[in-house]
């Protein structure tokens, strides 16, 4: 896991000003390679193969290529056998010469052989392009502006700040939908940053200036109406053995590293399963977790029963009003953004304690409740579906506030559309549903296929701020988090996987939590889920979190202007 920087400009003195910008996200190691059309920068955050051999900008056999990557590609040994046996020899153990080779052979169609999380620079020499690529779900991020006739990347926004001649200016459209309670669609407020999208490649010419940017695989890619199907009608046994024997070989897979490793327990039932499963592997397992200093917050008991119950030595950090007001406006400079998760404090300060621990990676549980139903919202949506085909069902659940109130439950009139001038962030959010929707098309039934959008344009709508949290909280100390559920496998599997065993009128996640109970006492298995709650605005003072997030992030930018 490392820090990527580019550009056109082909300069040392600006690649240098950007790398020093993103220091941290590469703390074992830096490196430059400037040619005459491009300059490109690397920290390195050494994971697999942690000598020399691995360090970055790497250039290919041949000379044609040269690249700066961040990441992990979990399936890089199959790569790899694929590769030797097609007369390729590699120096190193390293993940990235496996994608350097992939490329320089395969080109852009070997994308989609990878199942990791990634984003890299790769530059032609010969037909002077450059490409910019990102991992399917854009989990590890990237930017890019131009300025003229120059592009600049990286792997934050920091870096473009430190480039002489660049102004951004403040998208304040985007800036009012976060103040409104939205979500930030662009991955920021600036209107000259781009973030390249996920699952894409974006591709530079040189010479000429033209860049196109173009889909290498989609979400729905993985939406298989056979696969949906024998789900269907297949027994719940047969699929919790199933997603169990798949949970075991995902996180086998992601507990490679050539350096210290551990996980994330938050004592909810995500976390806890992914602990478990790795304890089987990893029987020395790190185990970090986040102590409430409120009570009525504090889920911190939970993990320590997880941790007792398997076995385990558990870390806690302590994070209360103190720490957090210390703290918040650290995250706030690490995000490039205001904070959208008040719990981001919290995943900083255990990111730090483990990385000063000695640790360089940990294994997260993000993911799971959009992937398999965890929301309290689904039930909320499900109800509202029943009132609206069987008016007399209303009635008989009631008219509880989260079934009939809650913006996150509406439906939109897909046969009008929605209107061009609405709001960037609404907008978005009627096109991921709609596209959802139309791939479901092949389920016969109207509210099973509703349903099934409304889960899936999560992992699109919601997520992806969820990511940005823990990419940059975690990268902010040097460390690297993984996130086992939202591997390629688990990702087709929870996709076709019909609702009835996402969720119910009385239960979420109901097929995770089956699994979990091989592992795990019911006491943790069927608690009621917390989902990290803090009591923000008796910390802060103040009703207007936002508010405060948002002057924090503004006095941010004045101080590095």
């Amino acid at each position: 896991m490392c820090g990527i920087n580019g550009c056109t400009l082909g300069d040392q003195a600006t690649i240098e000003r950007m790398n020093d910008a993103i220091g941290h996200r590469g703390p074992d190691d830096r490196g430059t390679a400037v040619d005459a059309a491009i300059a490109l920068g690397h920290l390195r955050l050494s994971i697999l193969d942690l000598s020399p051999r691995g360090h970055q900008p790497m250039v290919s056999p041949s000379g044609r290529y040269l690249m700066v990557y961040n990441g992990e590609i979990y399936n890089f040994r199959s790569v790899r056998t694929r590769l030797e046996q097609a007369g390729e020899t590699f120096l190193s153990d390293s993940d990235t010469e496996v994608v350097l080779h992939a490329f320089e052979r395969d080109g852009v169609e070997c994308l989609t052989e990878f199942n990791g999380i990634f984003a890299f620079g790769m530059h032609d020499r010969v037909e002077q392009k450059l490409y910019l690529v990102r991992d399917r779900l854009g989990i590890k991020p990237l930017y890019y502006l131009r300025q003229g006739e120059h592009l600049f990347f990286s792997s934050e926004i920091k870096p473009f700040e430190q480039i002489p001649g660049i102004t951004l200016t403040v998208d304040h459209a985007a800036v009012a939908d976060y103040r409104g309670g939205q979500d930030i669609v662009r991955e920021g407020f600036y209107h000259e940053v781009v973030a390249v999208p996920p699952g894409s490649w974006v591709e530079v010419d040189l010479a000429s200036g033209q860049l196109t940017t173009t889909p290498y695989v989609r979400l729905t890619d993985a939406i298989h109406p056979d696969r949906y199907r024998r789900m269907a009608i297949a027994s719940e046994a047969s699929l919790v053995q199933e997603l169990d024997v798949l949970l075991n070989a995902v996180v086998r897979d992601q507990l490679v590293s050539d350096a210290p490793i551990g996980t994330i327990c938050s004592g909810g039932v995500d976390s806890s399963l992914i602990t478990a499963i790795a304890r089987q592997y990893h029987p020395d397992l790190q185990v970090y977790n986040v102590r409430v200093g409120d009570a009525r917050c504090d889920e911190s008991p939970h993990a320590v029963a997880v941790a007792k119950h398997l076995g385990l030595t558990l870390h806690q950090v302590t994070l209360d009003r103190e720490s957090y007001l210390r703290h918040y406006r650290d995250c706030v400079i690490a995000e490039d953004l205001p904070l959208m998760h008040p719990n981001s404090v919290g995943i900083f300060l255990l990111s730090q304690q483990a990385r000063s621990q000695g640790l360089s990676v940990l294994l997260s549980g993000e993911g799971a409740d959009e992937l398999f139903g965890g929301y309290h919202r689904y039930k909320a949506y499900k109800k509202k579906m029943l009132v609206e085909a069987i008016p007399l069902a209303k009635q008989l659940l009631g008219s509880s506030h989260d079934l009939f109130t809650q913006d996150d439950v509406r439906r939109f009139d897909f046969t009008a559309g929605i209107a061009a001038d609405a709001p960037a962030w609404l907008r978005h959010r009627y096109q991921s549903t709609k596209t959802f929707l139309d791939a479901f098309g092949f389920i016969p039934s109207a509210r099973e296929r509703e349903l099934k959008a409304f889960i899936a344009k999560d992992l699109v709508d919601y997520l992806p701020s969820i990511l940005r949290r823990t990419d940059r909280m975690s990268m902010a100390v040097g460390l690297e988090m993984r996130v086992p559920y939202l591997d390629d496998r688990l990702i087709e599997f929870g996709l076709n996987l019909p609702t009835r065993h996402q969720v119910s009128f009385r239960d979420v996640k109901r097929l995770l939590k089956a699994v979990a109970r091989r592992y795990l006492p019911a006491s943790i298995v069927d608690r009621p889920k917390m989902g990290f709650p803090l009591p923000i605005q008796a910390w802060l003072g103040t009703d207007d979190i936002r508010g405060t997030y948002l002057q924090a992030w503004e006095q941010s930018r004045t101080a590095r202007g």
